[in-house]
């Protein structure tokens, strides 16, 4: 399974790729709409290639999320079952 990062990119370089070719923000939700394209997320896009000249995330300040894999998520499930009084 494509992660959804991975999904999202490729719709927004679709996105940039109709943009460049010369066709406006309402014709491209027009041509997109059906395959779930929002209209906001048109115009966040190409507002974002005309600011910074790409379509991908933009750095995020702040502290990096924690680890929450599935086998963590089951790791901290099992303490906590085994001893609910714990402080983890």
């Amino acid at each position: 399974m494509m992660a959804d990062r991975e999904v999202s990119e490729r719709r927004r370089a679709y996105v940039i790729e109709l943009y460049r070719a010369g066709r406006t923000s309402g014709e491209i939700f027009e041509k997109l709409k059906n395959d779930g394209f929002h209209r906001s997320f048109i115009h966040r896009t190409i507002n974002r290639f005309s600011e910074t000249g790409s379509f991908k995330d933009r750095v995020r300040c702040g502290r990096p999320r924690s680890v929450r894999t599935e086998k963590v998520k089951k790791a901290v499930a099992a303490r906590v079952r085994r001893n609910p009084k714990r402080s983890i």
